[in-house]
Order: C-alpha cells, then sequence, then structure tokens
C-alpha cells in the first residue's frame, strides 16, 4: 500500500474509481432503457385505445406510455449519457499513462523519447511542463522537483477540476471515443471490451430517442392491463420514481453479472483483474497474488440488494391501486 500510494505509475486507484463506476453506471442505464422498453412494448402490445382514428400519429405503442414512464426512460437515457462522457474523458487519462515509454515506467526519465512523449502527447499544464522540464534535465535531480503522483494525475488528466467533468459529461458518447479504438483490448479486461463498445453505441441512440418519446401525443388505454411486466421490470409501480429504481436495479445485477463471469465488476483497473493474478502466479511463483479484496463486493450488494428491490417492488405492484377505468367510466369515454 505505501508503494502505491508514492508510485508514479497512477493507474489504480484512477481506473476504478474514475472509469470503471461511471462505465458500470453507464451500462447500468442503458440496459435499464432497454428493459422498460421491452416491459412497456409488451404491456401495451394487446391493449390499444379503442378510439384510436387511423389517422393518428403511432409510433412503436409509445403513444401510450405513461407520463412517468416516458420520464424514466429519459432519465436512464440521460444517466447513461453523463456517466459515459465522464468514463471517456478519464480514459483518454489510462490510454496516455499506459504510452509512456517503457525507460519511464521503470524510474528512468533521461531517455530523449520520454521528453519528446511528455511534450507532445499530454496536455498542456503545469505539471506537463515540471515533466517535460525533468525529462530533458542533466545532472541531480533535487528531491523537491521529483514530481507527486497527485501532479502525475493532472498531468496526465486522471485528476481534473469539477468544470472539466462537467464539459466531459456533457460530450457524453462523443467523449467516449477511447472504448471504440482497437487498442481497447489492451486496456480492459478481454470479456469486458464488446459491452462497454456496445454501451456507447446504444447511449448515442438512447438520448434522442428519450426526447422524441416526450413528444409523442399520448393516447388513454381503457383495458385493464396485466401486471407481470411491473412485477418483472421495477419501475411503473414507482411513479416518478421509477427510473431511479430501475437504474438501481440494474446497477446490481450488471455488477453480479460481470463478477460471475470475471470474479470482479471492474472493466479497466488491474488489480481487480484475475486474469492477472493468475499470470504473476504462473510467470513469478507469487502464490499469494490475487486480486484485491476490496474490489470483490459482498454477498449482500451482490444478491440481496437486487432481490431486496425487486421484492419491494413486488409488493408495491399488489398494493398499488390499478389505474385502469372502472368499466362505466370507459363506456362512458368511448365513442
Amino acid at each position: 500500500m505505501d508503494a502505491r500510494a508514492t508510485s508514479l505509475y497512477v493507474r489504480e486507484p484512477a481506473a476504478t474509481e474514475r472509469v470503471d463506476l461511471p462505465l458500470l453506471v453507464a451500462l447500468s442505464a442503458a440496459l435499464g432503457a432497454l428493459l422498460l422498453m421491452l416491459s412497456c412494448s409488451s404491456k401495451y402490445f394487446r391493449h390499444r385505445a379503442r378510439n384510436t382514428e387511423p389517422a393518428e400519429f403511432r409510433f412503436f405503442l409509445t403513444e401510450y406510455w405513461t407520463w412517468p414512464e416516458r420520464a424514466a426512460f429519459l432519465f436512464l437515457a440521460l444517466c447513461a449519457w453523463l456517466a459515459l462522457g465522464i468514463a471517456g474523458g478519464y480514459m483518454r487519462g489510462i490510454r496516455r499513462l499506459e504510452g509512456i515509454p517503457f525507460d519511464a515506467r521503470f524510474g528512468s526519465f533521461a531517455s530523449p523519447s520520454t521528453a519528446v512523449y511528455f511534450e507532445t502527447e499530454l496536455p498542456a499544464s503545469p505539471e506537463q511542463r515540471m515533466l517535460a522540464g525533468l525529462a530533458r534535465h542533466t545532472g541531480p535531480v533535487a528531491a523537491s522537483a521529483v514530481p507527486t503522483p497527485e501532479q502525475m494525475e493532472r498531468a496526465l488528466e486522471l485528476r481534473v477540476p469539477m468544470t472539466r467533468v462537467v464539459l466531459w459529461a456533457a460530450g457524453g458518447p462523443i467523449n467516449a471515443g477511447s472504448f471504440l479504438r482497437p487498442e481497447l483490448r489492451y486496456l480492459v479486461l478481454p470479456q469486458q471490451s464488446v459491452p462497454a463498445q456496445i454501451t456507447v453505441i446504444l447511449t448515442c441512440l438512447l438520448l434522442p430517442l428519450a426526447m422524441f418519446i416526450l413528444l409523442v401525443p399520448r393516447q388513454e388505454i381503457y383495458d385493464q392491463q396485466t401486471k407481470l411486466w411491473e412485477v418483472l421490470v421495477p419501475a411503473a409501480a414507482w411513479s416518478w420514481l421509477g427510473g431511479l429504481v430501475l437504474l438501481a436495479f440494474c446497477f446490481f445485477l450488471v455488477q453480479t453479472a460481470l463478477v460471475y463471469a470475471n470474479g470482479s465488476p471492474c472493466f479497466v483497473a488491474w488489480t481487480c483483474n484475475p486474469y492477472l493474478a493468475q499470470h504473476l502466479q504462473w510467470r513469478y511463483g507469487l502464490e499469494g497474488a490475487s486480486i484485491l479484496p476490496s474490489s470483490r463486493p459482498s454477498a449482500f450488494w451482490l444478491y440481496g440488494a437486487p432481490l431486496t428491490i425487486w421484492a419491494l417492488n413486488f409488493i408495491c405492484v399488489f398494493l398499488r391501486p390499478s389505474s385502469s377505468l372502472k368499466p362505466a367510466d370507459r363506456a362512458a369515454l368511448r365513442p
């Protein structure tokens, strides 16, 4: 832990806290939006308004979505957009770190290639000029001239002001092009690269679609609706909080799926990589090598949290009064 606190190889904890977590949120929000679309499409497929004229506008049954369902879909799409923008901004910093020449990785800034890299590849900042000057320096170096891990993070843009984070978030998938590059397979765990790339593509489509659905004229439904999809997908029963509840539910589901498939919920962090631990054990005989225990959530967060949300949703679905109209009201409203 002492070496981790003083090392200039600052992939951790930046990768875990600033790339993996936003990317996990983006993937969860995109999954939640898809589940909500599937739930609403299935729920309204057989329950179309009786008084709909053939000339009225239709768009894949979204005309029957309630306003809380539309708000939930917009919330999920917006969360995916913002989280992906943040993850993409920090991912560029990880790419800069992994592009540093090997001499610098092993503690020597004396190579000319290191100075060129600092001058041409790092964004302009006081820390960037400090590293470039250190690489060009000849002779003994004072202890005060050695950069700290925080300065190294700022030079790589792994530690930025909140205004920069807001700009990254506003960029959304436009700012996440790093996840679509071929070299992603060398920076992300093998099984995680495809979900990350699919999330980028989906997010490009979800937010424009959510804004369009808000403009679709709503049509009433007068038939009794089944509660099956409300039980399976925790959203409709929570009214205006449905988007938040579904995001939390999907977050725990995705986290559990990643742990089940790869042993950890991480995308980029090497300290969570079970394959790296196996490589260290095989190549160097480090029998004690393992992923960080803190990288694997406890059993409650893996299994208890999603089951608790689903159980509460099950109770809410059957305690909530039906939104369908009474037969007399239905007959009065039909032409």
